[in-house]
């Protein structure tokens, strides 16, 4: 298998603080409904894993539903944002790019181990239980200034032709920053690689600390609810 890796993170890209309120429905804009769409779609490919355990494109994957949570869950920051208070918001990806065998399979399983090079590593598994993908992925790398990053992917989710059901845990963590986000996927009816029913819950929590910008913490909430046709969704929001 041939897999590498470089991660790279934005840092304060936004300031906001979320204030307190109640989970409340609001009126999506085209991206953020683009974003939910992309959200199940990436989750779907997943199912590679079935056919093809030393394939790139589950870590490929796990980019993409965390890009498309954290660009959702920063709009409901926004959303949440108390003019009196700001902190630094956190964004960041993995970029792949090949350079050696670096993964081994056993039965249903794809371990890492110690995988990388003098700037990067990813250590874990995926394995595969029926239509159950399990994860347990830990990346650490440099980033932005040469920040020390870890990235960790942790759950397990029912993919399958017609079902997205369980949950992903994503977190990020630097030297004066972190966020974690919780991926829910609840019951969520797939037809033709298109959602149209079940829904969807992200939670994020971030922290900045010791910077020139602010300390604390700030946190956001989104629920997606999909169908009854492909494209249709509702969405609620809140801190």
């Amino acid at each position: 298998m041939r897999l590498s890796f470089v991660v790279t993170s934005v840092v304060a890209t936004m300031f906001l603080l979320a204030c307190g309120g109640k989970i409340t429905e609001f009126k999506p804009t085209e991206q953020e409904k683009a974003h939910a769409a992309a959200l199940t779609t990436d989750t779907l490919e997943l199912k590679e894993l079935k056919v093809n355990l030393q394939g790139e494109g589950a870590l490929g994957a796990l980019n993409s539903i965390q890009e498309s949570a954290l660009y959702l869950t920063s709009q409901q920051q926004q959303r949440n944002v108390s003019p009196n208070n700001v902190l630094g918001l956190l964004s960041g990806g993995m970029e792949l790019r090949s350079f050696g065998d670096c993964a081994s399979v056993s039965g249903s399983r794809v371990t890492y181990n110690n995988c990388g090079d003098e700037n990067s590593s990813i250590n874990g598994y995926f394995e595969v239980d029926g239509d159950v993908v399990k994860m347990d992925i830990t990346i650490r790398s440099k980033g932005y200034d040469d920040i020390d990053l870890v990235y960790k992917y942790e759950g397990a989710v029912i993919v399958s032709d017609t079902l997205l059901d369980g949950a992903l845990s994503i977190s990020l963590s630097g030297a004066t920053f972190s966020y974690t986000l919780d991926v829910r996927y609840s019951q969520i009816v797939i037809a033709s690689d298109c959602a149209v029913g079940g829904s969807l819950r992200l939670e994020v929590n971030t922290k900045v600390s010791g910077t020139s910008i602010s300390t604390g913490a700030t946190s956001a909430t989104v629920i997606v609810d999909f169908g009854p046709n492909c494209g249709a969704m509702t969405m609620k929001g809140g801190k």
